[in-house]
């Protein structure tokens, strides 16, 4: 369970992010070009942490693989029992990373064409690759890349209120993956999927025809009315597509074809993020509501894929 929390802290640094941009709104400085040059230097702080590998103590497991046992059994001590190499707790973790590495002999004996061999592993593929899809392609990537060209479709311009709407669906992402990634157990994976899609096709729908409206009358009332549903759609991705992948994917997959099967998803996700990030300006720049219902097609189209070929499972 606790690998469905894995992508809900994604969320925890766009708040940050939206909220130090919002901030830098509001910079009164005499050089306005700070503005946009503080994020950019906060986001550094990220590389700078990675420094502190050098005071980090070596992996006890990447120890044990390569024949240091002694040195991996000694830091295991240190930091889980005081030092005493004896620990029942201690010596029952060399035994279980020994184990995994065992497994892992076994994981590189499989080969990607494995994918396509039996039924069992073909179908396997085909839900991740679909699980990838809906994760980039059912409409989230034009409200999460480029919220502000759509807020300024529907009339609302001024920094302050697109970067405030920012800031708080970055909130509002994040209880709704919390709350999804609480309930994976309790409603099962499959119920998340089936309300998740639902919900997104209908507020997407709603999103297309109020655009679509604005579009022809601007009329202000319609412009605004977008913004609670492009909150509902978000509410609907974050709480299945955010935190079921990295939980649903292993547990579908043999152990032997784990590592692959991750591999498969993130390829297939960054071929889809270079989708959204070179095509949709292109199409967000021409009739936003043809696009839209491009996408409310699309976003049907993906929720059905998922529930029919992963209902065994």
């Amino acid at each position: 369970m606790s690998a469905s929390f894995l992508n809900t802290m994604f969320y925890t640094g766009s708040i940050f992010a939206a909220w130090l941009t919002f901030a830098m709104v509001y910079y009164n400085g005499s050089d306005a070009s700070w503005s946009w040059k503080i994020p950019n230097f906060i986001q550094g702080f990220g590389p700078v942490l990675l420094l502190s590998a050098f005071i980090v103590p070596e992996s006890p497991r990447w120890l044990i693989k390569n024949g240091k046992e002694h040195k991996a059994h000694a830091i295991l001590a240190r930091f889980h029992a005081n030092g005493d190499l004896q620990d029942p707790l201690v010596l029952q973790q060399i035994v279980d990373i020994k184990a995994a590495l065992d497994l892992e002999i076994i994981a590189k004996s499989s080969k990607w064409i494995d994918f396509v061999k039996t039924p069992g592993n073909r179908r396997r593929a085909l839900i991740i690759i679909s699980i990838a899809l809906s994760t980039q392609l059912s409409g989230n990537g034009v409200v999460q890349y480029f919220l502000v060209p759509v807020l300024r479709q529907a009339g609302i311009t001024l920094p302050a209120q697109t970067a405030g709407i920012n800031g708080g669906l970055a909130v509002w992402n994040w209880f709704a993956s919390m709350l999804g990634a609480s309930l994976v157990e309790r409603a099962g994976r499959r119920t998340l999927v089936l309300t998740s899609s639902a919900g997104m096709l209908a507020c997407f729908i709603v999103i297309t025809a109020l655009s679509g409206g604005y579009a022809q009358t601007h009329h202000a009332a319609l412009g605004i009315s977008i913004v609670p549903f492009i909150f509902f759609f978000m509410a609907f991705y974050s709480v299945a597509l955010t935190p079921l992948p990295y939980l649903y994917i292993p547990e579908i997959s043999s152990l032997s074809m784990r590592a692959k099967s991750i591999a498969l998803l993130i390829t297939t996700t960054n071929i889809c993020l270079a989708f959204n990030n070179f095509v949709n300006p292109i199409a967000l720049a021409g009739e936003s509501r043809r696009f839209g219902k491009i996408a409310d097609i699309r976003q049907l189209s993906s929720g059905s894929i998922i529930s029919s070929i992963s209902a065994p499972w």
